[in-house]
């Protein structure tokens, strides 16, 4: 049996204070479906409604929950394509780019404090001056 890759959940974060109570969790997605949401995230607007219907029918494979309210039954909304067609557009694109900010997240490189040190085997080499002929 070979190894089974993870998949992670990720807590979308939300910093503006008309967001704060906001939880949405979705999966981590395949390469080429991350490519494919960030393509259709990119191109909605300018190409129109054929296009944002598929951006909103493919990021809706990786919702996985929320705590959205409908504004008209006072009920949970379901994470799904249907759920976010209730929705106005300009929230619906700060979910999918908090979406797409954290799977595409590349950690920072470290700090470069340190300096080069000599290597382990330069260390270990002795140093001293070796007196005397080394000829026979």
């Amino acid at each position: 049996m070979g190894f089974k890759a993870p998949r992670t959940i990720y807590k979308l974060v939300f910093t503006e204070p008309e967001y704060e109570g906001l939880t949405v969790r979705a999966r981590s997605a395949s390469t080429e479906e991350f490519l494919a949401i960030t393509d259709l995230s990119d191109n909605a607007e300018e190409n129109g409604g054929a296009a944002i219907r598929n951006l909103l029918e493919t990021f809706a494979t990786v919702l996985v929950s929320w705590n959205i309210d409908d504004d008209r039954t006072g009920q949970q909304l379901v994470p799904d394509f249907d759920g976010l067609k209730t929705l106005e557009f300009a929230f619906v694109m700060k979910i999918v780019n908090a979406w797409i900010e954290a799977v595409g997240d590349v950690p920072a490189p470290l700090e470069s404090g340190s300096t080069p040190g000599e290597s382990a085997l330069m260390a270990s080499m002795p140093m001293e001056v070796l007196h005397g002929s080394l000829v026979n």
